[in-house]
């Protein structure tokens, strides 16, 4: 399985955006996408139904919609992600601070900027009052077709094969290097935020969801820390050796990636048992 993690798209796609302000909505957006991203078509949102619904989470909503087949970059559809704010604080901090939809789209530009493939970014969308962010929306491209790393490796755990599970991890510990290497941490890194998509002839490797993304200088046991985050079940280690190839620094710190990544385990394992207290 051969898969790709180099972008395709043109140095000077993010010249022509377009920015301005209607019904007390802030756009910026792709000039060919501007009709598709209308206030109006966001109404969509108070009557989303099970075919046009992707995900939905007490901060999120994520559905697809429909647009002109023909557009110049070969997708029918695009993915609008509604965020909400996690609590009562976070309004009141909003204007200290950048919208998740903004957060996303930086990273998304910084990512196809050294290289590394993620969906299209199409534009964002914010609404403010008295500085307060009350809605926001990030915008992408629908990538089609696709199946999540994480669902790809219990596939193969289950019917063991081996061959196109090693190509995997090669690709996404690529994938992490370069990210790293650019000053960037996701944060948020899991087996569902990588996607493969595409067709047997041609595969790429995406990242999503990128609202958490830091821009720093990191250090190893940042660096570690990211990819404890990943859960490859047995081939954790595998994975571990070919993030760190021959750097002995990040080789001397397995111990951390056994650490975080087993108090990571102990905490989720808390936060079901709390959840499901709380449900009885």
């Amino acid at each position: 399985m051969n898969i790709q993690i180099k972008n395709k798209v043109d140095s000077n796609y993010f010249d022509t955006f377009l920015s301005y302000k209607k019904e007390g909505y802030k756009i910026y957006c792709h000039p060919f996408f501007k009709e598709y991203l209308e206030i109006n078509s966001l109404k969509i949102l108070s009557t989303i139904t099970k075919e046009t619904l992707i995900h939905k989470s007490v901060v999120n909503v994520t559905f697809e919609k429909k647009i002109d087949a023909k557009n110049p970059f070969g997708f029918s559809s695009i993915i609008i992600k509604k965020s909400r704010h996690r609590s009562f604080l976070n309004f009141i901090i909003s204007p200290l601070k950048k919208s998740k939809a903004k957060q996303a789209f930086d990273a998304a530009c910084h990512l196809i900027h050294h290289n590394l493939d993620t969906p299209l970014p199409i534009g964002y969308i914010e609404k403010k009052r008295l500085g307060f962010l009350v809605e926001c929306y990030f915008i992408t491209e629908s990538v089609k077709p696709f199946i999540k790393v994480r669902k790809f490796l219990k596939r193969h755990l289950k019917y063991d094969i081996g061959t196109d599970i090693k190509d995997l991890l090669k690709a996404v510990a690529s994938y992490v290097q370069k990210m790293h290497n650019s000053g960037m941490m996701h944060r948020d890194l899991n087996l569902s935020n990588f996607l493969i998509a595409g067709d047997e002839a041609e595969k790429r490797l995406v990242l999503i969801d990128l609202n958490r993304y830091k821009l720093k200088e990191l250090s190893p046991m940042k660096r570690i820390r990211d990819i404890s985050r990943l859960y490859w079940k047995k081939y954790r280690y595998d994975f571990f050796n070919l993030y760190c190839n021959n750097e002995i620094r990040l080789r001397k710190l397995r111990w951390f990636y056994d650490l975080y990544f087993q108090w990571r385990m102990k905490r989720r394992r808390l936060i079901n048992f709390l959840k499901g207290k709380k449900n009885k």
